[in-house]
């Protein structure tokens, strides 16, 4: 887009990401709710991470043939 036309994306199927970008909008003049959106953003961040860490737990063994 040309200077002067910002635009925010998010993908089709979405609505959580479209949800989360316009609070964090209207966030930026609303201090209450700009900190419901950072609370659930570290929830999602946990989310991750613990899943991560389970994932690092597995001892996968893999077998090249060749």
């Amino acid at each position: 887009m040309p200077n002067g036309v910002p635009v925010a994306t998010v993908a089709l199927n979405a609505a959580q990401n479209a949800g989360i970008l316009a609070a964090q909008i209207l966030g930026s003049s609303n201090p209450e709710l700009l900190a419901v959106i950072a609370a659930f953003k570290e929830g999602l961040k946990n989310k991750v991470m613990n899943s991560l860490a389970e994932t690092t737990k597995t001892d996968f063994k893999f077998q090249v043939k060749g």
